[in-house]
């Protein structure tokens, strides 16, 4: 993580609908700035303030907000942000997840999973009247839940404390160098780059309020996260980020007595402080410059702890030298470049190398020496596509292997393993019945007779004197015996025993069966029902859908299963697991597993895993809340003055179950 220095640029007003009120509206925010989002914009306007860049793809912050327990119930009706831009690309966007999680520890780790969450992508666009909208550095964005459809904000809540984090969810990209510092270079296992936007923070931490869920050791590209307060990981000021709500006709009353800045006891300030001064205990002190290891940069006051020479631009706190001795392209260490790589090259570690070209085709030379596939045998590469090779050989006529053919016969001819033969000429001397050489026949027998060696002899005569079963001697059966019994020298014997015992498939030894297998497995010599030879699968999930607060019983059926397998719906375990067999677990589904759309996975205990995507959906307990009246509020024109766009953004899903993982 690292801390810069930088201005905001274009602010933009976004109004949201007016709601029927459970009881009293309320905003909650530890910032410095005025309640009314509108007027903060333009308090904030031309300010310098703290930004946080560097944040990894999957990294969250937010703030975790601890309601008094009167003014539970508590309906949350929308979010308001602000996020700053890097100073020499201020028009990147990045994508966004907004998570609200509910829990009674007070933090930072809530333990558990988000209520509900929301994709950018989900988000209307004002400007397009379109899904997908993304956060721009500078431009405060004001979100409203609409309260038309239960999928499209969040339950009410009754008790615990609520944590709003902003989720980045791409990979850091064009912001890497636009930020102008170290830290935000991509290079392979040292750094990560940032995200196109960082964090914006006031000149005061409220401690213990706000929360990062960071990867950790600190540093990592990727890996285990964690959760901590942003005071412990070297991050100061609030992030300026609000929770609207309405909550229980219950009002804090605010204390200023004896302050002229700092908390009035009920979420809000008691007033700013002019530039160059901060808040100590309720008054506005002057500030103490903090130039202590610093040879540029701002000195915590408004000035500067000194200036860089020409080409050595000021990172963090020291001036940086570009380091381009031996490197054709990539960053020089300082925010710049030490060069570009031509068309169809791709800087790797300071050097231009030639990208492979393979788009389209499936075979040949992929433009850098390498291949783009290798074709079959039987086939050639012919413009980047692999093409059947005619292949006749000495073969005169017949099929070339490619559906055409090697050559065609004359008449009287056929074609015999690609050599044209003359046409069989019938042969019957001495035969009076049977084949005549050429699929013909030489003569027909009388009904009584059969022909043997090209002469018809008498047929045979059955016999079945003193027998009740078995052959009669002519190929055919003096009888059956009945169920059970068996046929010994044409006379029935007792009846079989069949055994099963420790079966599930297979003979029972009386010319039954045990049972048949499913699933894709098969029956063992010892009668059980075994994977097939390509290992471990899921077929199916029984039922694919539940409703949450019911703990659905399941069956997941597939084939390679092993005793002692785990079996994981969207990140919770399945319960009370029994298994049936290598084709069939069942078990309950957790009360824990949140509303959504989830996979299903297998784990067996060597390790190997089995995976079923967006499987099963878990449908949240239809909602019999008020969901408010249609009235519409918002500034007056003359309040929007200071602004260059005024949209609604408004919570629109694609689909149920849309939310994210976590």
């Amino acid at each position: 993580m690292m801390r810069r220095w930088m201005q905001t640029t274009v602010l933009v007003a976004i109004l949201s609908w007016a709601t029927t009120a459970l009881g009293v509206p309320k905003t909650f925010f530890y910032d410095e700035f005025d309640e009314d989002f509108a007027a903060a914009l333009n308090s904030i306007n031309g300010q310098s303030l703290a930004t946080q860049p560097g944040f990894v793809q999957g990294e969250a912050i937010g703030q975790v907000y601890r309601p008094a327990p009167e003014e539970f119930p508590l309906q949350i009706e929308g979010v308001d942000l602000i996020f700053s831009a890097p100073p020499s690309m201020p028009d990147l966007t990045s994508g966004f997840t907004l998570e609200i999680y509910i829990s009674d520890e007070d933090g930072p780790d809530p333990g558990n999973s988000p209520i509900f969450a929301i994709s950018n992508n989900d988000l209307l666009d004002p400007a397009t009247q379109t899904l997908g909208i993304t956060v721009q550095g500078g431009v405060g964005i004001q979100i409203a839940f609409d309260f038309t459809d239960p999928e499209n904000h969040p339950p009410l809540i009754t008790s615990g404390n609520i944590w709003v984090m902003v989720r980045f969810d791409q990979v850091p990209s064009a912001g890497f160098e636009a930020w102008g510092t170290l830290d935000c270079l991509i290079v392979a296992g040292l750094t990560c780059g940032c995200q196109n936007v960082g964090s914006l923070h006031d000149s005061a931490t409220r401690v213990n309020s706000n929360v990062i869920r960071h990867v950790t050791p600190l540093g990592q590209c990727s890996g285990a996260q964690a959760w901590s307060y942003t005071e412990d990981v070297g991050i100061s000021g609030d992030v300026i980020l609000r929770m609207r709500a309405d909550v229980a006709n219950v009002a804090c009353v605010p204390d200023c007595n004896g302050k002229v800045c700092g908390d009035d006891g009920c979420g809000d300030i008691c007033g700013a402080c002019a530039p160059g001064q901060s808040c100590d205990a309720g008054a506005c002190v002057s500030c103490i410059p903090q130039c202590d290891g610093k040879t540029c940069g701002p000195d915590g006051c408004g000035g500067v702890c000194g200036t860089c020479a020409p080409g050595q631009p000021c990172l963090g706190q020291n001036c940086c030298a570009p380091m381009c001795d031996g490197i054709a392209c990539g960053g020089d260490g300082c925010g710049g470049v030490c060069g570009t790589c031509a068309p169809g090259e791709s800087c790797d570690a300071g050097v231009c190398n030639c990208v492979p070209d393979c788009a389209g085709v499936s075979c040949g030379d992929d433009g850098c020496g390498g291949s783009c596939g290798e074709c079959g045998a039987g086939e050639s590469c012919e413009s980047g596509s692999c093409a059947c090779v005619p292949t006749c050989g000495g073969a005169a006529c017949g099929d070339d292997g490619c559906g055409g053919t090697c050559g065609s016969c004359a008449d009287g001819e056929a074609c015999e393993a690609g050599v044209c033969e003359t046409v069989c000429v019938p042969s019957c001397e001495g035969a009076a019945c049977g084949d005549d050489g050429c699929g013909g026949d030489c003569g027909l027998c009388n009904e009584e007779e059969t022909c043997v060696a090209g002469e018809c002899v008498a047929d045979c005569v059955p016999d079945c004197t003193d027998a009740a079963c078995g052959d009669d001697g002519c190929g055919g059966s003096c009888g059956t015996c009945g169920d059970g019994a068996t046929c010994t020298d044409g006379v029935c014997g007792g009846q079989c025993a069949a055994d099963c015992d420790g079966r599930d498939c297979g003979d029972d030894g009386c010319g039954g069966s045990c049972g048949s297998c499913s699933g894709g497995t098969t029956c063992s010599d010892a009668g059980t029902c075994d994977a097939p030879v390509d290992g471990l699968f899921i077929d199916a999930i029984s039922p694919d859908q539940g409703t949450q607060g019911e703990s659905p019983s399941v069956s997941i059926t597939g084939g390679g299963f092993e005793m002692g397998a785990v079996v994981r719906i969207g990140g919770t375990d399945l319960v009370n697991v029994d298994y049936v067999g290598a084709g069939l677990i069942t078990g309950v589904v957790s009360a824990e597993l949140p509303v959504g759309l989830h996979d299903v996975i297998v784990s067996n205990p060597d390790g190997e895993v089995a995976r079923l995507d967006d499987a099963f959906q878990l449908v949240a307990t239809p909602s019999n809340a008020d969901s408010g009246c249609g009235c519409q509020s918002g500034p007056t024109p003359a309040a929007l003055a200071w602004f260059g766009l005024v949209a609604l953004v408004m919570v629109r899903r694609r689909s149920l179950g849309g939310a994210p993982r976590p």
